[in-house]
């Protein structure tokens, strides 16, 4: 299996893992990092082949980096994969944020993307992505992190996440189209309506 083919997978597995670990630990940094700790993991162990599950292999790594957070933590209520989705491209679009935000947030958390990725994407240097980001995190903290939109508040906030993915095509990076198809396959699920 080639290192592009592991990182694009990991990549697509990103959203759901993202989704769930957040849920579960409530804290948008605390999943970014334990995330970039298993996206290391991943680059060593993916070498030799893909694991059969690998939304719960980078879900299990993940949460063994924050196996003391996760023991004061109260036991959240289940949700659907939908739910999970739904919940992290809604918070991450929220209306206080700026476009630079909501795309910060999106690619970083919904696409998998690592700084010195986005930094390829956006054509920028990594320290002011750090920054940009940082920024990006600091807003969704002050607006209320993670939290589900109302059910008046859903049509917005899909509508302002496609802003949001076709804001990311347009971006200088050579990955924008492919990181814009890989955003919108999430969107729609995050937003299909059930049946």
């Amino acid at each position: 299996m080639s290192d592009e083919a592991a990182r694009w997978r990991f990549r697509e597995e990103h959203a759901g893992v993202f989704a769930l670990l957040w849920r579960r630990l409530g804290e948008f940094d605390l999943v970014d990092v334990a995330l970039a700790d298993a996206y290391l993991a991943a680059t060593a162990a993916w070498g030799d082949g893909i694991p059969h599950n690998p939304a719960t292999w980078m879900a299990t790594v993940a949460l063994s980096v924050t196996t003391g957070v996760v023991a004061r933590r109260p036991e959240v209520a289940p949700a659907s994969p939908q739910d999970d989705l739904r919940t992290l491209f809604a918070s991450c679009s929220h209306p206080g944020l700026t476009d630079d935000q909501r795309a910060l947030l999106l690619t970083r958390a919904a696409a998998g993307l690592m700084l010195f990725e986005l930094a390829e994407l956006w054509a920028s240097p990594e320290a002011e992505l750090r920054r940009r980001l940082e920024g990006a995190k600091l807003g969704l903290r002050k607006l209320g992190g993670r939290a589900a939109a109302t059910t008046d508040e859903l049509a917005a906030r899909a509508a302002a996440s496609a802003e949001v993915i076709a804001h990311i095509r347009r971006a200088p990076g050579a990955e924008a189209g492919a990181v814009a198809d890989l955003l919108a396959g999430h969107h729609g699920r995050a937003f299909r309506t059930r049946e």
